[in-house]
């Protein structure tokens, strides 16, 4: 065999014969490894999710604060308008009950999505 060819070829060395002992030694020190990489992945995703959780409840927040502040405007316009019409305490009744209207048709459509959830969630447990 020439050289060029030798180089070419690659002998794998013989395994080295190990006892059970040391067998088992490198099992529980590969398995410890392998956990602690895994709580690290565990721990590294999770405070990506909670960053991005984070940042969906600060963008949550200002949409709030932004519907908040329409509404007030809103409410401040519609009894501006009505006080040309109707006596200025009428325009007021008239706006708060017009908002309690919507409060009370907004917590009955809450309610029936959280019936309809929660029907759901029992359906699924006796499948």
């Amino acid at each position: 065999m020439t050289a060029d060819a030798a180089e070419r070829v690659r002998i794998t060395p013989r395994p080295v014969a190990r006892s059970l002992a040391q067998l088992l030694q490198d099992f529980g020190v590969h398995t410890h490894t392998l956990v602690r990489v895994e709580l690290r992945l565990a721990m590294a995703e999770a405070r990506d999710e909670l960053a991005a959780g984070a940042r969906r409840i600060v963008l949550l927040v200002a949409a709030l604060v932004a519907v908040l502040w329409g509404a007030v405007l809103g409410t401040i316009a519609a009894v501006s308008a009505l006080t040309r019409v109707v006596q200025p305490w009428l325009a007021f009744l008239i706006v708060a009950i017009g908002c309690a209207l919507i409060a009370v048709v907004l917590l009955m459509m809450a309610a029936r999505t959280s019936a309809a959830t929660a029907n759901d969630r029992l359906e699924e447990g006796t499948t």
